[in-house]
């Protein structure tokens, strides 16, 4: 069979690849989704009455990313009159009994539940919300057993973008490949379009972290991402005295305490206990953890609710310091307090990392807000260095609404 565009190397490994995950990511026009449609039609030719399943974020956005292309192909093919997409139902049916169901992420988990397939490919993977994938992944994994096809592969497909390091994709797919996965990270010159200099061209003229995303296709350089912060496991010993703040999670927001403390000018985030679901009267149990440590203050969240907090840390023992709760001069605060190395993680913060991670400016003026996916940790940092007395132990001062500088 003769397709429209030669296939690449990484393609054709990508195609015979017996692993049971197929995963890619990388910069735009790389041909990540195509591959991965491409997988599909091949399985819906070669193997009559098998199944599969195809998904993005939205249906709409499915349709268009996947099913719309591959009606397009397989014209090109000269299949055109051979197959046929039912818009009530919801799938693509080829002349050999083969099927591609089609569904938003949001009703994938719901739907594959009480199916087996032969193959599934998600389109926009780290769309998934991170608190399900990998109870959502596992649940794929399980069904993908469609019965008369019990010798042949039956693979998940991924294809998306790269996007923040602390990403469950991240962390157990991509930046450290299991055995059962074949991974491939993809960088604008391994694509369709790698001879395209005009177009290179256009990606190049672009700010850093536009290129990182856009050409090199890192992991990391999400646009507009607000904060940069590498964990760092810094010596705790040389650390005396600690300070709490904390964010008031209306559900189904988690409560956070972030267990901190300054050296030299410089903050250091030591730990952090996310409590999702979990009533104020019980936070004292887990805060005891801290307790053996010299903590000399805390500051936090000022919505209505968030007294209930105050009481407990203060019944505790530990002193109240109010914060300034200016988002616009909190993220820039922060920011600069980040780029001027005054500010860093401890590699067991990892929901910290993650929330500072996703957070990215908003608005036309780089500065007003920033917001992000996960967004709780963030706030905590935010109201910590917000706090005068903070301020004013890091041995900083305001030259302007938004703008420090070191004493």
């Amino acid at each position: 069979m003769k397709w429209r565009v030669p296939i690449l190397d990484w393609q054709h490994d990508f195609l015979t690849s017996t692993k049971k995950v197929k995963a890619l990511s990388g910069a735009a026009d790389t041909g990540k989704s195509w591959i991965c449609r491409f997988h599909q039609i091949l399985s819906c030719l070669r193997y009559a009455r098998s199944e599969h399943f195809a998904s993005a974020t939205t249906y709409q956005q499915a349709y268009r990313a996947i099913i719309e292309p591959m009606i397009r192909d397989l014209s090109a093919l000269g299949y055109g009159d051979r197959i046929k997409y039912n818009h009530q139902d919801k799938i693509l049916y080829f002349f050999n009994g083969s099927r591609i169901e089609v569904y938003g992420a949001e009703k994938l988990y719901h739907k594959i539940k009480s199916r087996e397939v032969f193959s599934c490919f998600i389109e926009e993977a780290t769309t998934i919300d991170d608190k399900y994938t990998e109870e959502f992944f596992g649940e794929v994994l399980r069904r993908l057993r469609q019965p008369g096809f019990e010798k042949l592969n039956k693979p998940l497909l991924l294809a998306t973008n790269p996007d923040i390091k602390s990403r469950w994709l991240y962390e157990n797919i991509f930046g450290a490949p299991p055995d059962h996965a074949f991974v491939k990270q993809l960088a604008f010159l391994q694509g369709f379009h790698r001879n395209d200099e005009e177009r290179a061209q256009n990606i190049l003229i672009q700010s850093k972290r536009q290129i990182d995303l856009y050409y090199w296709g890192l992991w990391g350089a999400l646009e507009g991402q607000a904060f940069f912060v590498e964990p760092e496991a810094f010596d705790e010993s040389q650390l005396e005295q600690y300070y709490i703040s904390f964010d008031y999670g209306f559900q189904p927001d988690p409560m956070v305490y972030l267990l901190h403390s300054i050296k030299n000018g410089v903050i250091f985030i030591v730990d952090e206990i996310v409590l999702p679901g979990v009533t104020v009267n019980r936070h004292k149990s887990y805060l005891e953890r801290w307790m053996d440590k010299n903590i000399v203050g805390y500051t936090g969240d000022t919505s209505p609710g968030s007294a209930e907090v105050r009481d407990v840390l203060t019944s505790l023992g530990i002193t109240y310091y109010p914060t300034v709760k200016d988002r616009s001069i909190g993220w820039t605060t922060l920011a600069d307090l980040i780029d001027l190395g005054r500010y860093k993680v401890h590699p067991r913060c990892k929901l910290t990392l993650r929330s500072l991670g996703s957070m990215c400016w908003v608005g036309s003026t780089i500065g007003v807000d920033c917001e992000g996916e996960y967004d709780d940790e963030a706030d905590a940092s935010r109201y910590f260095v917000m706090c005068p007395f903070i301020f004013n132990k890091l041995g900083l001062r305001m030259t302007k609404p938004g703008k420090i500088t070191v004493r």
